[in-house]
This record gives C-alpha cells, structure tokens and sequence, in this order.
C-alpha cells in the first residue's frame, strides 16, 4: 500500500451515502476538507477525486441522497441532481431547519409517499420527519393516502436499536426489531437499512449496524434473524447500503470503511447466499 493513496483523502469515519437505478451506483463520502465526493458505478468503478465534488459540508456532516447534509452550523441543506442542469441547491436550505450537533441524517423516497421522507434529530433529542411533495413542508401526521407502510430505525437513550413503524389504518408503533446493547453496540451507533420485494404483498428488509465487534446485520423475511454479515471493520464507521432486483435477481451492496487504504470505502455484495467482497476498496483509490 502506498503511503500516498488518494484513498488517504476520504475523511476517517466518513459519513457514506449510496443509491442506484437498476444497477448504476453512485457512493458518496466526506473528503478531509468537508467536500463530498461522488463515485460511479457503470460496469465498472470510477470517479471519487477532487474534481467529482458535489457539495461542501461541516466536517462530520451526516449524509443522504438527494444530497442531504449539515452546514458548520448543524443547518440541513440540499444538493440535487438534474440531468439537464446537473448539481445545484435544492430547497430544504430555506427552511432553515438547526438540528442537534451530532444529529444523523436518514432518508427515502417512494412512489406511495408522494415525494419522499427526511429525519433529523431536533436540539430537543426529538427525531423529527419532514415530507416532500414539490416542497419540504413539516408533518404532523401522516395521511394514510400517501403511505401503506414505513419503518424507522433508531437508537434510543439506553443504547438499544429499535423500529418504529407506521401501518395504513394505524399511528405509529414499535416494531418487534431489536438489538440490544449486550451486543456490544456502541452509543451513537452507525446504522442502515434497505428493503426489496419478496412476494407482491411481503418485503424482505436488511439492517445493518456497527458495534464494537464489526459491521453485522438483521434480516427480516417474515420474522427477524441475525444475518451472515459479521465483518471486521473500522471502529465507528459509517454504513450505507443499497438494493434491487427481486428473487434471484436480487443484489444487495453495503458499503463501510473496512480500513482498506486506512479510509477507503470497501463495498461487500450479496450473492448466492452469501457476502464477499464486490470492490476491495472504491476509487479515488
């Protein structure tokens, strides 16, 4: 390993941000300097230095897709991209929503939610949902019509990872997911999800989590089980992960700071029941 690799420019402990439309991924990550940097997927790894720069952000700023971050001063902004006008700001920014310093970031979209769906931690330690719909707007509650079902995953004050979900017909309740902090769960831990179709009216739902063990995984396929990710990674690496496909077809990527290069991003796959290694560390390695 040379001791110049451009991977030594991805910040320690970076926050990391994935998506992908039918295969094409893109993997965000923090250089030293705030900047965060996109690297592509289209047959083949690319991209990922100082000229793929999409926005400037706090150092430590959490991150997700449509581009969501913290400002230096715990401010959520956005960055959009339009394939006619490529990177530019997008409207959270004049909201001027201040979350809590060490505030996460999640987010998602879908076609049953109208738009899509952002939660941030509140000064107060309250975990806040906002909506999408042409415009943030704040929610209050959720209207049934826009959203079948939803699950949130978190870490509470007594360090156990938890899920609140939301049902058509139903308020919001707590989920039967659960790990406690017997697991060697770290306060503050890094956590991820992703979900895919199994059948027309059941999903499949992995989630993946860091302790002081390694990055590992819950699955849900009709109940809840440990999963056979159990890798070794950096100690408090962020962890994002992405999905698609159905059946045999499926194909899930997570994505961590393995310690590969010190800060590289590794990617793991899995196929045939089975993780291994997809890319062994992403550009700009």
């Amino acid at each position: 390993m040379s001791a110049q690799s451009p991977a030594h420019d991805i910040y320690f402990r970076t926050s990391i941000g994935a998506c992908n439309h039918d295969g094409h991924i893109r993997v965000y990550m923090q250089d030293v300097i705030g900047k965060f940097r996109e690297a592509m997927y289209e047959r083949d790894w690319s991209n990922g230095t100082e000229k793929n720069v999409v926005a400037a952000a706090k150092i430590d700023s959490p991150l997700a897709i449509r581009l969501f971050y913290l400002t230096p001063n715990n401010m959520v902004k956005e960055t959009i991209y339009d394939h006619t006008k490529g990177w530019r700001e997008g409207d959270m920014g004049k909201m001027e929503i201040h979350t809590a310093p060490y505030s996460m970031i999640t987010a998602d979209h879908c076609t049953s939610l109208n738009g899509g769906r952002l939660y941030v931690q509140l000064p107060d330690n309250t975990i806040q949902e906002f909506g999408y719909s042409g415009w943030f707007q704040f929610i209050q509650t959720i209207k049934s019509k826009f959203l079948t079902s939803l699950s949130v995953y978190f870490q509470d004050g007594n360090q156990i990872l938890k899920e609140k979900c939301f049902d058509e017909g139903r308020s919001w309740y707590d989920g039967s997911f659960r790990v406690l902090n017997s697991n060697f769960v770290p306060l503050r831990a890094s956590l991820a999800c992703t979900s895919y179709n199994i059948a027309s009216e059941k999903i499949g739902i992995h989630v993946f989590f860091v302790t002081a063990k390694g990055l590992q995984e819950m699955v849900f396929d009709g109940r809840w089980r440990e999963g056979k990710l159990d890798v070794e990674c950096i100690l408090g690496s962020e962890v994002t992960a992405t999905s698609w496909g159905t059946g045999k077809d499926l194909q899930l990527r997570v994505y961590f700071q393995k310690g590969e290069h010190v800060s590289g991003i590794s990617e793991w796959v899995f196929k045939q029941d089975k993780w291994e290694v997809g890319k062994k560390v992403l550009p700009p390695a």
